[in-house]
């Protein structure tokens, strides 16, 4: 099962869950979000893995698009351009925004 640090949960809370989604989600093709049964255990573990350890629907960063930013959709590397990371994140994180500017 995929973990996450407080550094990448940072990052998620200062970007946004848009931003994200076009990340993890931004090869989904289809007009509704994927589910799952939420009822199911298995199936619960199997669209997380799904998404966050095999990546199917993961695009690079620098590729991913918000459309919910702009009705044309904006880049990450646009929007990051207007920001920069929390002193906080890990050098890894600080030199991953820093590539998008």
């Amino acid at each position: 099962m995929a973990t996450f640090i407080a550094t990448e949960v940072q990052l998620v809370e200062q970007r946004g869950n848009e931003v994200c989604k076009s990340i993890w989600l931004g090869k989904w093709d289809k007009p509704d979000p994927p589910t799952f049964d939420k009822t199911s255990e298995t199936g619960r573990r199997d669209f997380l893995s799904d998404k966050y350890e095999k990546k199917l629907w993961y695009v690079d960063p620098s590729q991913a698009t918000v459309k919910k930013e702009a009705p044309e959709g904006k880049s990450l590397k646009q929007i990051a351009e207007k920001q920069s990371p929390s002193p906080h994140c890990s050098p890894k994180i600080q030199r991953f925004v820093s590539s998008l500017n």
